[in-house]
């Protein structure tokens, strides 16, 4: 009997501690601010966050100047290629092009001379 009574003295307790609570109340405003954060999240698609991310100014500074150099760089190595390729292959006094000449047989042959002798 004794157990029962503290039981019912321990929930009375209870619901008298349920009694004195006050109900929360929001600041104010905060149900306007809510909605409007969430019909801005909802309106921003992947392509807009792409694009504030890929337009910033710093970005495609950057990025035309990286592309500017590598121009350069490209354009300058293929000149220097060139020129040597040109230098080294094309020079008939070159061993190589005259090796290369032998090994296929292109020397220019004529079938008819030159010298006509008419008799």
């Amino acid at each position: 009997m004794d157990n029962n009574f503290q039981q019912e003295k321990l929930i009375s307790q209870l619901l008298d501690s349920l009694n004195e609570i006050k109900r929360a109340e929001a600041p104010p405003f905060f149900y306007t601010r809510l909605s409007s954060k969430l019909n801005k999240t909802s309106d921003a698609s992947l392509l807009s966050k792409i694009q504030f991310f890929v337009l910033r100014p710093a970005l495609l500074l950057v990025s035309f100047t990286v592309f500017i150099f590598l121009n350069i760089y490209t354009l300058h190595h293929i000149k220097q290629e060139t020129t040597v390729t040109s230098n080294s292959f094309y020079n008939k006094n070159d061993t190589s092009f005259q090796s290369f000449v032998q090994e296929y047989d292109l020397s220019v042959s004529y079938i008819y001379s030159e010298n006509t002798n008419e008799e």
